[in-house]
C-alpha cells in the first residue's frame, strides 16, 4: 500500500472517474449511476451554483433524503474550486 496522496474530494472524484468511468458510483433503487455520470452531473451542478453567485466561503445547505441529488450536491460543492468548473 502506497503513501496517502493529498487530494481534495473533487480531485479524488475526477481521478476515479478517469480510471473507472463505467463502474457504479451509486446504486439507488433501480438506478445505477456510473462515476462518469456522477462527475458529469456534479460538474454541471457546480457550474450552475457558480452562475448563481455561490462562491468560496459561502454556505450551501442540502435538505434531502437519501437520494442521488444529495450526492450530486455534495460533489458539486467539492468540485467548485476545480478549473474544470470555471
Amino acid at each position: 500500500m502506497g503513501a496517502w496522496e493529498k487530494k481534495t474530494l473533487g480531485q479524488a472524484l475526477e481521478g476515479v472517474s478517469q480510471r473507472h468511468p463505467e463502474n457504479a458510483a451509486l446504486i439507488f433503487k433501480e438506478q445505477r449511476i456510473s462515476y462518469r455520470e456522477l462527475l458529469e452531473k456534479s460538474r454541471a451542478l457546480a457550474k450552475g451554483l457558480i452562475a448563481l453567485g455561490v462562491g468560496r466561503g459561502d454556505k450551501v445547505s442540502i435538505w434531502a433524503g437519501n437520494c442521488p441529488e444529495w450526492v450530486y450536491t455534495q460533489m458539486a460543492t467539492a468540485l467548485m474550486g476545480q478549473s474544470s468548473c470555471r
